[in-house]
C-alpha cells in the first residue's frame, strides 16, 4: 500500500453470492499448478494513487502517462475508466530529513471522462477494456486459516479457501504455528473440484495480512479475478492482481501485475 491510500477508506460490501455447491463425495479433485509469481516480469503495471517510497514504483521519468485504466467506484458501481497517470518527486515524511529532500514519488490520475470518482487502482498493459465491472470490494478482509469466501465468477461458483500449513480448516485442528495456504476452488460441470494454490505464508496477522482486497470479473471473461495483499517479509507487502484470462490451459488464474510496498 502507498503511504496514503484510498484502500483504507473503503467499507465492506455484501457479496450477494450464495453458498458454493459442494463436490460429490466420489468426484475427482484436480490440484492445479500454484499461481506463483514467475521469474519473468509480469505483463502489466499496477499502481495506486498516493505517495510512495521512491524504490517502490517506476522512475517518474520513464513511467507511461497514457494507456492506463483506472478502477473506480461511485454511486453507479464499479468501472474501468481510461485515465492519464502522472508521477512526480515528492517529500517522503518517513525517509526524508526535511522538505528540501524529495525521495518519494507522488502518483496521481485524471479520468478521461472528467469524472470526480477517485481511482482505486491503476492498470497498464493488460487485456482489459473500459466499462462496467462486476465484483465485490470487501476492504481488507483478513485471510486467516479456516476462512472461506464465496466469490462472483464462474458458472458454478468459485470459493477462496484458507487452510493452515497442513491443509486444515477445522478450527479444532488448525495449527496456528504451521502457516497458512490460500487456494482458489472451482466446481466443474462434471461434479469435480479444481483447486489452485495462490500463496503460502506465515500465520495471518490483522496488522499485516494477507487480505482479500477485491474479487470479480475484471477482464470480462465471466470467470473470477482476484486482488490480494500478501505479506512478503518483515514490513513489506505485495498487492497482486490475478486474472483468469491470463491463466495457462487448465488453470484458474495467473499473476498479471503486482505492487511491492514497505510499511513505516
Amino acid at each position: 500500500m502507498p503511504l496514503f491510500s484510498a484502500f483504507a477508506l473503503l467499507a465492506a460490501l455484501p457479496t450477494g453470492i450464495g453458498p458454493l455447491p459442494q463436490p460429490q463425495a466420489d468426484a475427482p479433485i484436480a490440484i492445479l499448478r500454484p499461481a506463483a509469481t514467475p521469474d519473468r516480469p509480469l505483463p502489466g503495471l499496477m499502481l495506486e494513487p498516493g505517495l510512495f517510497h521512491g524504490d517502490e514504483v517506476p522512475n517518474p521519468a520513464t513511467l507511461p502517462t497514457q494507456g492506463w485504466l483506472a478502477l473506480v467506484m461511485d454511486a453507479e458501481g464499479m468501472r474501468l475508466s481510461p485515465a492519464q497517470v502522472g508521477a512526480r518527486a515528492s517529500f517522503d515524511p518517513i525517509r526524508d530529513a526535511g522538505p528540501s529532500q524529495q525521495s518519494g514519488v507522488d502518483v496521481g490520475a485524471t479520468l478521461a471522462d472528467g469524472g470526480a470518482a477517485e481511482a482505486l487502482l491503476l492498470l497498464h498493459g493488460l487485456p482489459l477494456q473500459a466499462g462496467p465491472v462486476s465484483g465485490i470490494w470487501p476492504a481488507h478482509a483478513l485471510l486467516s486459516a479456516g476462512s472461506r469466501w464465496d466469490l462472483p465468477g464462474g458458472p458454478l461458483g468459485t470459493r477462496l479457501v484458507v487452510t493452515d500449513g497442513d491443509g486444515m480448516t477445522d478450527p479444532d485442528r488448525i495449527d496456528p504455528h504451521s502457516g497458512i495456504r490460500i487456494a482458489l476452488h472451482r466446481k466443474d460441470p462434471a461434479g469435480g473440484l479444481r483447486v489452485q494454490e495462490l500463496a503460502q505464508m506465515a500465520q495471518a496477522d490483522p496488522d499485516g495480512g494477507p487480505y482479500l482486497l477485491w474479487a470479480g470479473d475484471l477482464d470480462g471473461d465471466g470467470e473470477t479475478d482476484l486482488l490480494l495483499e500478501l505479506d512478503v517479509e518483515g514490513n513489506r507487502s505485495r498487492t497482486q492482481l490475478l486474472l483468469s484470462r491470463l491463466a495457462a490451459p487448465g488453470d484458474l488464474v495467473a499473476p498479471a501485475a503486482q505492487l511491492d510496498t514497505t510499511g513505516c
